[in-house]
């Protein structure tokens, strides 16, 4: 990598995090920031990590999916993240990585495709995608989904011709990770591949 390209990563790194900070800073400005699906989500996840943790009255009521369940990675993600912070914590923590999820996702598509050339107006694009009213409402586990599918088709556009048994190992694991996000999400990207 020479000196330029170096240049210009950190360069895309640094207008990447400005977008995210500023495009979330109503979000991360307030104390208590709250979203119509995100709340049942959280609650999901509060119940996973009880379940999880062994807590007999929970256990005694409810069980716990297949674990090959649509619409449960971003459940899986809000347990793990509640064993460490306050719920209202953990939905701003949500918000901004599906945010900066996926303006780094149309960044990274568009550096899979087109190279570097108009990363910082991709970047903006990508942020006007990525605020939109499903995130908005909190539909984590759809936007996921969504983080996946652009990540699969930048890769399809560099592999599609080259396919080996490594890169279809890394094509099964975003296909299960979509799956396992959203299945609209995943048909949208098992059929754009």
């Amino acid at each position: 990598m020479t000196v330029n390209e170096s240049r210009d990563l950190r360069l895309f790194g640094l207008y990447f995090l400005i977008i995210v900070l500023v495009s979330c800073s109503p979000v991360l400005g307030v104390e208590y920031f709250t979203n119509q699906d995100g709340i049942p989500h959280l609650y999901n996840a509060y119940l996973i990590g009880e379940i999880v943790k062994g807590n007999q009255f929970y256990i005694d009521m409810l069980a716990l999916n297949s674990i090959a369940v649509p619409n449960s990675s971003g459940h899986w993600i809000m347990a793990v993240l509640l064993q460490l912070f306050a719920p209202f914590v953990v939905t701003k923590i949500m918000v901004v990585l599906t945010f900066a999820g996926v303006v780094a996702g149309v960044g990274w598509l568009r550096y899979r495709t087109a190279g570097r050339d108009g990363m910082e107006i991709s970047l903006l694009i990508g942020a006007v995608l990525a605020f939109n009213w499903l995130w908005l409402l909190g539909f984590y586990n759809f936007i996921i989904g969504y983080i996946f599918l652009l990540l699969a088709v930048g890769l399809m556009s560099r592999w599609r011709d080259r396919i080996t048994i490594p890169r279809a190992l890394v094509f099964t694991l975003i296909f299960l990770g979509a799956y396992l996000s959203h299945v609209v999400s995943f048909a949208v990207a098992a059929g754009s591949v």
